[in-house]
């Protein structure tokens, strides 16, 4: 048996006359037509006067109920936070000019040389001191002399302070000749200074790196790296060839690269000073212009040329001449000499550096210094 369910209207409540929905009071709105939607309407909009919680201020605002702010401005409410906590005469008259000048704290910290939080600190903690360049800075922004603001600043500067603190230290040590100082020596090891040390402390010394796994940990991190395996591959190389030629040296020097993805040029550089060592590389020659090279390093830095990039942008090599050391007679390299240099040149600083160098068939065919 289905039951009938009666709906009764009932009129809105705004005094319209028409039906309102079910459950609902007033229509979609008609809330807003009543006196008490306007009386709330009216209390929530109200403004109240209030006085500003910066006593270097003291200015009277309007302020909505709806809305707490205890400060008539964001500079006044950053001079309020440093009131607070303020502890010394300067502190005061900084509070007072920045009100008068409209500066935030923060602003002012930026504008001495402090940072942003350098001196709401100063402020924050009792008894810290200020550099005296940024004293000098503050004497001049409330206008006053450095004796009147160093003597409402505390009577010290950091300076001062840090001086005092070496003092202290130094005074805390124990008298020279004592037994104390002595045994204080002894456990920092200033006797030993400039002494050399005796074949049985560099033999113990070598059995605890082995024993406690430090040395062989280096080696493994040293020989994961291409230039740990392609000195350990030179290594092996001469424990069968003691006596090899230059030719010899540059095929070896040729498959290591290979294997590693480098080229011949990059290993001889990395087998260098092992090779002086052996004999089998003459320590004379042309020097290297280590200057110029720094210098493009620097410009691709500058440039924000990634690693294997093989462009830079437009004009880059007559930018870079331009900064190039000149020779004796005061003339500078052009844009194409300048790249060509940085394509045959290899040194142990840019030995792993392939910026604007992949693919140059002189990279891989010429070594030079």
């Amino acid at each position: 048996m289905a039951i009938q369910v009666r709906r009764v209207d009932h009129p809105c409540e705004c005094g319209c006359g028409l039906p309102a929905p079910p459950s609902r009071r007033f229509i979609h709105g008609h809330n807003a037509r009543t006196d008490a939607w306007r009386l709330q309407r009216y209390a929530r909009g109200r403004r109240r006067e209030r006085r500003c919680a910066n006593p270097c201020c003291g200015k009277v605002f309007r302020r909505a109920d709806s809305t707490r702010p205890k400060t008539c401005s964001v500079v006044c409410r950053s001079v309020a936070a440093a009131d607070a906590v303020r502890w010394c005469p300067l502190q005061e008259r900084v509070l007072k000019q920045c009100t008068d000048t409209g500066t935030s704290v923060r602003a002012l910290s930026v504008q001495i040389g402090y940072g942003p939080s350098g001196l709401p600190q100063w402020f924050k903690h009792k008894g810290r001191a200020l550099h005296q360049e940024q004293l000098q800075k503050l004497a001049e922004f409330v206008g006053e002399d450095y004796a009147t603001a160093l003597r409402d600043a505390g009577h010290q500067t950091a300076e001062d302070r840090l001086t005092h603190l070496g003092r202290d230290r130094i005074a805390a040590l124990p008298l020279p000749g004592t037994p104390e100082r002595r045994e204080r020596a002894r456990i920092a090891g200033h006797g030993n200074k400039g002494r050399p040390k005796s074949k049985e402390h560099v033999k113990a010394a070598a059995q605890a790196r082995k024993e406690s796994g430090v040395a062989a940990q280096k080696a493994r991190e040293h020989y994961a790296t291409p230039k740990g395996r392609s000195i350990f591959e030179l290594a092996r190389y001469l424990r069968l060839h003691s006596a090899p030629t230059w030719g010899e040296v540059r095929a070896q020097a040729h498959a290591t690269g290979s294997d590693l993805g480098e080229s011949d040029q990059v290993v001889l550089v990395w087998w260098r000073r092992a090779l002086q060592k052996r004999g089998l590389w003459h320590r004379g020659g042309r020097p290297a212009d280590q200057e110029r090279c720094r210098l493009i390093r620097e410009d691709l830095d500058r440039e924000g040329v990634g690693a294997g990039a093989a462009r830079a942008s437009y004009g880059f090599w007559k930018r870079s001449a331009a900064r190039a050391p000149a020779d004796a007679s005061g003339s500078r390299p052009d844009a194409q000499s300048q790249r060509m240099f940085w394509q045959n040149h290899v040194c142990a600083e840019c030995a792993g550096d392939r910026r604007l160098r992949g693919g140059h068939k002189s990279e891989r065919n010429r070594l030079t210094t």
